[in-house]
């Protein structure tokens, strides 16, 4: 998703201010309304594990919260296959049901994407 995609929104208090405990490359958050938002493209497969544990740390006077993001999987790489085209002979006689080995394509993506 593109930077600013909306990712969800912390609970709040009148009055109190919020930011992460640190600088975060692909999160930030509104300062007063609790919104979280990505702060670059986050592209699932380019990331070492798919839950993101940030915290939160509140004003007056400050309160550490624990937020973890799960980045979900997009289907968004096309499988990979080791040759552009396969080429298979067999005799014309050969008997239906017969099943042929041939190499697995493999995809960056994970899960049921990949």
């Amino acid at each position: 998703q593109p930077p600013g995609t909306w990712v969800g929104t912390i609970a709040t208090r009148p009055g109190f201010t919020y930011r992460l405990s640190e600088h975060h490359a692909l999160f930030a958050i509104n300062a007063t309304s609790g919104a979280l938002h990505t702060r670059a493209t986050i592209d699932r497969e380019s990331l070492a594990s798919d839950v993101v544990d940030l915290v939160v740390l509140s004003s007056q006077p400050t309160y550490p919260s624990e937020v973890r993001v799960l980045v979900l999987d997009l289907n968004d790489n096309a499988p990979v296959f080791p040759d552009p085209s396969i080429v298979v002979t067999f005799k014309e006689d050969t008997g239906s049901g017969r099943q042929l080995i041939l190499d697995t394509a493999t995809d960056a993506d994970s899960g049921t994407n990949g």
